[in-house]
Parts: C-alpha cells; sequence; structure tokens
C-alpha cells in the first residue's frame, strides 16, 4: 500500500499535500489508529501523523460515542493536509506502518450549523439593508429637490418646523420619517421571524416579494408626492400618512393633467404615471406603441381588462387611439364599459372605422 503520488509531488509553490473534502476522523490512541488501519490484503498500513497548531485543532466527540476509549477527534471538511516527512515503524503485530507525518490547516471559513439554517434569513436581511439605503437616498434627493422648491437651504430640511410652507415641511417629514419608519416596521417584524422558517420556499418568496414591494411602494409614494407635492401638501400630517391611498391619488393627479390638457405638461405626466403604474415598461412615448404577441399594446390591454383609470392615464399620455391589433381591431372596436367608449371618442377615436372585408374562397 502506497500513499498517493499527487500527496508527494511538490506544486509551483513548493507545497506539498491535499485536502480531505469530508470530515476527517482522527484519534489521539496510536493503538487504536493501526488497528483502524490493518487491512487483511497487505502487511503494510499507513498511518497519518497529524500536527496541529493553537488554531487548527479538532474536536472531541468522545462524549457522543459508544467507543470512548477510542478518544475519536475530527476535523471539519476541506481541511488542508501538507506532507512533511516520513518515516516506517513495526506495528505490535509485526507488520510495518508508514507514518506520514503532516502539518494540517483546518477550513475556518466554513459554516456552522447554526449558519447554514440561517443562510436564507441572512439573504432576506441582505436585502432589506440593501433596499434601506436605497430608501434613505430616494428620500434625501426626494428632501432636497423639495427644499430647493420652496427656496430652503439644505441646512434646515430636518426640521419639520424649518419654513412658513408648512406644507413643504410636512412632505420632508413624511418622505424622512414615516416613510422609512414604516419601512423599517415592516422589515423588522420580518425578520424577527425565526430563521428556520426561512427555509420554506414559499415563506422565502414571500419574504423577498414583502421588502420588494415595500420598496416599490415607498418609491412610487415619493413619485406620486414629487408629481404633486401643492395637492398632497394640504394634508396635516400624519393625518396624509392614514388617508394615503393610491387609487385616491392616481385619481387627483389624472383630473390635474385633464385640466392642463393643453399646456404639453399633461403627456408626460401621463407618461410617468403609467409607468408608475405599472402599465409601461418606461415612461417615454416609444413604450406606449410597444404592442404584444396578438398585436396589442397597453392601451387596448387596458381597455379590454376593464382599467379605465389605466385607460385614461394612457389617454392623457398620447397614446394612439387608432392603433390596430394582430386581427386590425382598435381599442374602441373592443371596448365594452360606456364610460370606455367616451373616452376614448373623446380622445379622437374614429368611430367610422371598420375592419378590412375578409375574402372567403
Amino acid at each position: 500500500l502506497e500513499p498517493p503520488e499527487e500527496l508527494m509531488r511538490s506544486d509551483a509553490l513548493g507545497v506539498r499535500g491535499g485536502v480531505e473534502r469530508g470530515v476527517l476522523s482522527t484519534t489521539k490512541s496510536r493503538a487504536v489508529a493501526i488497528f483502524y488501519s490493518k487491512r487483511s490484503d497487505s502487511p503494510r498500513r499507513i498511518l497519518l501523523e497529524i500536527m496541529v497548531g493553537a488554531v487548527d485543532r479538532p474536536a472531541s466527540i468522545s462524549f457522543l460515542s459508544q467507543y470512548q476509549r477510542e478518544e475519536e477527534l475530527t476535523f471539519g471538511p476541506l481541511s488542508f493536509l501538507e506532507y512533511v516527512n516520513q518515516r516506517v515503524e513495526t506495528a505490535p503485530d509485526g507488520g510495518s506502518v508508514l507514518v506520514l507525518r503532516v502539518r494540517i490547516s483546518a477550513n475556518l471559513t466554513g459554516m456552522t450549523l447554526e449558519e447554514r439554517v440561517a443562510q436564507r434569513s441572512k439573504v432576506v436581511a441582505s436585502l432589506a439593508v440593501w433596499v434601506g439605503h436605497g430608501l434613505e437616498n430616494a428620500a434625501e434627493a426626494f428632501a432636497r429637490e423639495m427644499a430647493d422648491r420652496a427656496g430652503i437651504p439644505h441646512r434646515n430640511i430636518e426640521h419639520v418646523g424649518f419654513t412658513r410652507d408648512a406644507g413643504v415641511s410636512n412632505l420632508v417629514w413624511y418622505a424622512k420619517h414615516q416613510l422609512l419608519s414604516d419601512y423599517k416596521q415592516v422589515v423588522g417584524d420580518l425578520l424577527a421571524t425565526a430563521a428556520e422558517t426561512f427555509n420554506d420556499n414559499v415563506f422565502f418568496d414571500a419574504a423577498v416579494s414583502r421588502v420588494l414591494a415595500m420598496d416599490r411602494f415607498t418609491r412610487e409614494s415619493l413619485e406620486l408626492a414629487r408629481m404633486d407635492p401643492e395637492n398632497l401638501a394640504k394634508y396635516n400630517l400624519p393625518e396624509w400618512h392614514v388617508r394615503f391611498n393610491h387609487n385616491e391619488l392616481c385619481d387627483k393627479l389624472l383630473a390635474k393633467m385633464q385640466m392642463q390638457e393643453g399646456d404639453g405638461g399633461s403627456e408626460a405626466a401621463g407618461l410617468r404615471l403609467a409607468h408608475l403604474l405599472g402599465l409601461i415598461e418606461t415612461a417615454s412615448p416609444q413604450a406606449l406603441e410597444k404592442k404584444n404577441e396578438v398585436g396589442k399594446t397597453a392601451l387596448f390591454e387596458a381597455v379590454e381588462g376593464g382599467d379605465l383609470r389605466g385607460m385614461k392615464v394612457l389617454i392623457a399620455a398620447r397614446a394612439n387611439v387608432q392603433a390596430r391589433d394582430a386581427h386590425s381591431c382598435t381599442a374602441l372596436m373592443t371596448a365594452r364599459d360606456g364610460e370606455a367608449v367616451r373616452a376614448l371618442v373623446a380622445a379622437g377615436a374614429d368611430v367610422n372605422a371598420r375592419r378590412p372585408e375578409v375574402l372567403h374562397t
């Protein structure tokens, strides 16, 4: 029986040895080691004599073993065994023993069982911290923008009563304190859950989705406030937070855009709001024209899905009401709601439009 040749060969750095991929079971008793090294097909045996240090030391598991006399010690997986030298000894039964003297470098970066169990919870915690930093930056940028609009020095934006414009002050307080406090509360409750619970796929997916949903909600709240601060700032906080409702705010913004239809600002605001509501992928005119696999634009989908608010936002963004799908239908042809029909006609949809004649042979 010979040791592996790879163990004896030096690498580019002059190091000889190899990595034990599994748990390395050892003993302090030479007699026990020699007993287990005995093989019926060879009178020669190999023994590893491991040199340990102050850090690279094994753990005793004798108290768990039914063979306590064996004095079993274990090293964790992926320990490196560096070859030092070798010698031959004679065993008590007369056989020869090849003793390989090695120096061990224990794997100290491997995770404990507790760390493995908590691995997924740490993923969610890291995501929550990363999202939180992003929201803090977004809230700070929003506060500075509101201060700039009101002509207020940035050094004063931390003070709720910093300005004669109480509305702007309330907006800044809402962004930098209430919204972030809500996020931290939701995430804190989530991360207080036992670590092993995150190992359930359904709970893990729900936890990640919750963090991302709070990120989106907070950013949407800031965007809505940025688009119409004059209207939203009329609420007294924290009453505003209690009354905060996306649908209500979208309706107010939509009404405001319709009143400003002739000033050129309605289209840009409509694009931003359509993007914010997830109706289009980007806040650009090109996104309004993008069609799905059956040739339908976002306007078609809103009309057919009965989303009157979304349809009106897209119309305000100047979506093409004359566009046709793969079957040469317009959005007006697919409309089934009277309000949708009236809105499309008011936007210029052709009531006389027809599908091309289909020829049969």
